[in-house]
Order: structure tokens, then sequence, then C-alpha cells
């Protein structure tokens, strides 16, 4: 499970939205399960993890986005905590390329 706590994003502070807080509850091999976000954006971020659920991505795959100031910034900060604590093997990183690469 990873955590982000919003009154560490710009783009939080920018709207005064610090009692925020976003979880994504992640699988080892970086499937999103699930997730949950309290706050006043926390609409806008939970329709974000429903797009990205519905597109097949996963924790590495938000790390990528480039949405760090928007509603989506919690998304992005918590792909980033994966990618920090679990390094891909260079077999996962052909793997996410081919993924990119299909519609």
């Amino acid at each position: 499970m990873l955590r982000a706590s919003t009154s560490e994003i710009e783009a939080a502070r920018a709207v005064a939205d610090l009692q925020s807080t976003s979880k994504l509850i992640v699988a080892k091999n970086g499937a999103i399960l699930g997730g949950a976000m309290l706050g006043a954006s926390a609409g806008d971020t939970v329709a974000m993890l429903v797009l990205a659920l519905d597109r097949g991505m996963s924790a590495a795959d938000l790390a990528s986005l480039l949405l760090s100031a928007s509603a989506a910034a919690p998304l992005v900060k918590l792909g980033r905590q994966f990618v920090a604590h679990h390094r891909p093997s260079a077999g996962a990183k052909r793997l996410a390329a081919l993924r990119r690469m299909l519609p």
C-alpha cells in the first residue's frame, strides 16, 4: 500500500487543499488493485484512477504521467513511490515499452 498527502504537492498547495490524502493498493508486480482518496479534489483524482484501471496501467505507468500540476498529481506521486521501491527487470521494461505501443 502506497500513501501520499497532498500537503507535499504543489498543485494542492496552490488551491489550499492541504488536508487530502491518497492511498493506492498495488500488487507486487505493480498491478493497481484499488485506491482511496479523501479531500476536496478526491473526485477528480478517483476519476483519473478509474481511467488508469480501465486502461490497464500499472503503478510504474503512473510515475511517467506528465500531469504533476493537476488532480492526478497524487497518482503520479504514488507511482513514483512504487518505482523507487521496485526497480523493474529488463523483461518488465520491454513489456512496458510494448504496452505503450498498443492502442
